[in-house]
């Protein structure tokens, strides 16, 4: 999944149902979670399985979905991939949510540039295997891609896929396998599509 929405829709969520009461990680408070913290990797061990489940529920329901930003850079970086090759989206939301972000992508000029937009719940890939325990992954290499981009670390295999480049996005510092690039914004993501891909 490549990221284009913003986590100000996760923040105000956090900040408006859950007290500092509520929150997993005692060594934290609500106001202390940043933004770019919201991948259920780093949210779950803070807030605890519950909350996020129900954050998630709302988040990509199409409520949560029309207050959600885009993040900074990312329609320029998908323009500017789409012109280098097809862009897929593949989201392990369950296809109502994916149908949310779906037109959540066109409502933002998002869609235009992309292929498909799929859930790793669809049945179109039913049959697709996965790839180092990533159905993401496995759905990447059945689509023919080069390159995979995700903000969550579970999503990344844990060793390397052979012709597939994977780069964990976002501004955290990673403790990413050496076979996983980390791409801290939009512009690095373009910046390592052009240099890999783009033949002068």
């Amino acid at each position: 999944m490549i990221r284009c929405s913003g986590d100000a829709c996760v923040d105000r969520w956090l900040r408006e149902n859950l007290s500092d009461e509520d929150i997993k990680d005692q060594a934290r408070t609500v106001e202390s979670i940043q933004p770019y913290e919201c991948s259920r990797t780093v949210l779950v061990p803070i807030i605890g399985e519950d909350s996020y489940n129900e954050m998630v529920r709302f988040v990509y329901s199409m409520n949560g979905k029309l207050r959600i930003k885009q993040v900074d850079g990312a329609l320029d970086g998908v323009r500017e991939l789409a012109n280098m090759g097809d862009v897929y989206v593949v989201s392990a939301r369950n296809p109502q949510q994916t149908k949310n972000t779906r037109e959540w992508l066109n409502l933002h000029s998002f869609y235009k540039h992309l292929v498909d937009v799929a859930s790793t719940e669809d049945p179109k890939y039913a049959d697709v295997s996965k790839v180092e325990d990533s159905k993401k992954v496995g759905i990447g290499v059945h689509l023919g891609a080069r390159m995979f981009v995700d903000d969550d670390e579970r999503h990344m295999p844990q060793n390397p896929v052979d012709g597939l480049d994977c780069l964990l996005f976002g501004p955290l510092e990673r403790n990413a396998g050496k076979h996983i690039i980390v791409a801290k914004n939009w512009s690095d993501v373009v910046k390592y599509a052009k240099i890999n891909y783009i033949k002068s």
